[in-house]
């Protein structure tokens, strides 16, 4: 986010630091996703909150465009009255069956309380923690 983006450009949408992003459909400069690369160590997730985490110690940020209307719309199927069927069963099989091994690669790269390292949740937590990566 260092250099001019046509999503700036509009007047409309703003953009947001934020930690992490959910790596479902990120846009990413080819440079930096070629230097930080995806940990494919992680089986199935926390993804997001391993990049992010690179990004972020290397003075990098990550934003997320909001809007004050409606530009994309996107419906979590798992918190929806439909309750996504067959791809909602199998994305949580897959966490489940992923768990261990996700938390023990996190544990391996950042310690063992890696949660209180790299997985802000709340404003607060979110503030200490930019002042914490960036200072460090």
């Amino acid at each position: 986010m260092n250099s001019p983006s046509p999503i700036r450009e509009n007047p409309c949408p703003s953009v947001a630091s934020v930690p992490f992003t959910e790596f479902t459909a990120p846009i990413v400069r080819a440079e930096i996703f070629a230097k930080y690369p995806l940990d494919d160590t992680l089986p199935y997730w926390g993804h997001d909150l391993d990049w992010g985490y690179r990004l972020w110690k290397d003075g990098h940020k990550i934003g997320v465009l909001q809007a004050d209307h409606e530009l994309i719309r996107h419906t979590y199927i798992r918190n929806s009255s439909r309750r996504g069927g067959d791809i909602t069963s199998q994305r949580y099989g897959l966490r489940l069956a992923t768990n261990a091994s996700t938390k023990h690669r996190l544990r391996q790269k950042y310690g063992h309380n890696y949660q209180d390292l790299i997985f802000p949740q709340t404003e607060q937590e979110i503030e200490t923690w930019r002042r914490r990566v960036t200072t460090n």
